[in-house]
């Protein structure tokens, strides 16, 4: 094979390199990262709002475009310790109350992450219950709110319980995260 061959051939391989890198380019990616886990959120019947673990993202690339983000809430194990049924009251109004909230950083404004409704986590009395993962509903993504690499704070914003003795065991929050590069 001569020069002109070999060139055809090397022209070729760039053309598909290109052709990769362009495909590449407009991938949708996704991301999942969570918290530390936090040991207890116990709840009572009167409104507070608990700390949660926050979430550290940094591996978002360079120029990413960030697409949609939800905020994801884990409890291990759900219990309820009162001797009657039990479950949050009230459900979410924004702002207000049984929600929980992320910021970008301190000082930040606090935005509504994760909705509840009045009756959710219902258990018998003395009951315990595996907990799952909740997923919410509301894109947290923008400026201001999730916006790249950084560390996310979370709070549940008046949590509250109908009856005293709410329990979450082994808590984590975490972000799950759509870009495209």
């Amino acid at each position: 094979m001569g020069d002109t061959g070999e060139q055809a051939i090397i022209d070729n391989l760039v053309i598909a390199i290109n052709d990769v890198n362009t495909s590449l380019a407009r991938m949708c990616c996704h991301l999942t990262r969570w918290s530390t886990t936090q040991a207890i959120v116990s709840l009572t019947s009167t409104a507070g709002t608990k700390a949660l673990p926050s979430v550290t993202i940094d591996c978002i690339p360079t120029g990413a475009t960030i697409l949609c983000v939800t905020a994801l809430f884990y409890a291990w194990v759900i219990e309820n310790t009162n001797g009657a049924n039990n479950s949050l009251d009230g459900g979410s109004v924004a702002g207000i109350s049984q929600v929980i909230q992320i910021r970008d950083g301190i000082p930040g404004d606090w935005y509504d992450a994760i909705n509840f409704v009045d009756t959710q986590y219902l258990l018998s009395k003395d009951e315990i219950a595996p907990g799952h993962i909740l997923y919410g509903t509301v894109d947290i993504s923008g400026a201001g709110k999730v916006d790249g690499n950084d560390t996310y704070e979370f709070q549940w914003l008046l949590a509250k319980c109908k009856l005293n003795d709410l329990i979450f065991r082994s808590i984590k929050v975490g972000l799950d995260i759509e870009y495209k590069v």
